[in-house]
């Protein structure tokens, strides 16, 4: 009888695990997950300079979301950095230095990181995600960027390919510019993209989808919204963990999510709302 037990719950464990999604992970780097403020318009202001070197200020708890996700299935979710940044191939080194201390210093997990090999690959993204898709195989591919440059298009195209080949996919995309501003105009999101203001409505959007278990989402009540509401009033926004740099604007972002699963959220929701209007 006991065999018998120990065969059926190893035979319960495998299929859960085989249930489970294997979610390839595919982030951009500047303004996704690193504050860079890419499509400034004094792009040669000391700030923007410094911020194209700085390698200690993320965007908070992007780090814990994304082990969160590995964590779902360890060994099998996998995560990539895709960035348009030149590689050290292009005899542009410090970009590619800059990118791999910031991913080590501020503790991402380990992933491959795949820059431009060639500067006027105006294709880069797509391709690289077309190849890791072969590599991988995953049952869906989370697609997580910004509306500042290509991330928008990028990903709508790689929606559609993937659609094709019968793999899910879901699209967050960070709403830092204002698709309203005439100096630093944001991009409009493509019906079903998901608009988020911080790590915490993404973590939200996937416990939502049964793709981040309650475990999980206890991290970031517990951990990432305290941390983003202590720091709310702070002065400088470099050197440290930020959801709303000083270039922020979110003014296209929505909260649709509900405030009810936690006692945190519905304060947390009116700060995010309040501070992108």
């Amino acid at each position: 009888m006991k065999k018998l037990f120990l065969v059926t719950l190893l035979f319960t464990i495998n299929v859960l695990a085989q249930a489970k999604e294997r979610i390839l992970l595919i982030s951009d780097i500047d303004d996704t997950i690193k504050v860079s403020h890419v499509i400034s318009y004094k792009s040669w202001s000391p700030s923007v300079l410094f911020r194209t070197w700085d390698s200690n200020t993320p965007f908070a708890g992007m780090a814990s979301l994304y082990q969160l996700v590995l964590n779902e299935n360890p060994g099998v979710n996998k995560v990539a950095y895709l960035s348009n940044a030149p590689s050290k191939d292009t005899g542009v080194e410090y970009l590619q230095n800059s990118h791999e201390a910031f991913l080590r210093n501020n503790k991402f997990p380990q992933g491959q990181l795949i820059l431009r090999d060639v500067i006027f690959d105006s294709d880069h993204k797509n391709k690289t995600i077309r190849k890791l898709v072969a590599e991988h195989n995953p049952t869906l591919v989370m697609m997580v960027g910004d509306n500042g440059e290509k991330d928008v298009d990028v990903y709508e195209q790689a929606r559609k390919e993937l659609e094709e080949q019968g793999i899910k996919s879901v699209i967050y995309i960070h709403q830092l510019y204002s698709s309203r501003d005439k100096d630093e105009v944001g991009k409009t999101l493509h019906p079903g993209q998901i608009g988020y203001a911080t790590s915490v409505e993404v973590a939200l959007d996937l416990h939502q989808k049964g793709l981040m278990a309650d475990a999980q989402m206890t991290w970031m009540y517990e951990k990432v919204i305290p941390y983003i509401l202590s720091v709310r009033n702070n002065f400088f926004d470099v050197l440290t963990s930020i959801s709303f740099p000083s270039f922020k604007k979110c003014n296209d972002f929505r909260w649709v999510w509900s405030t009810k699963s936690h006692p945190s959220l519905p304060a947390y929701s009116e700060y995010v709302q309040d501070t992108c209007r």
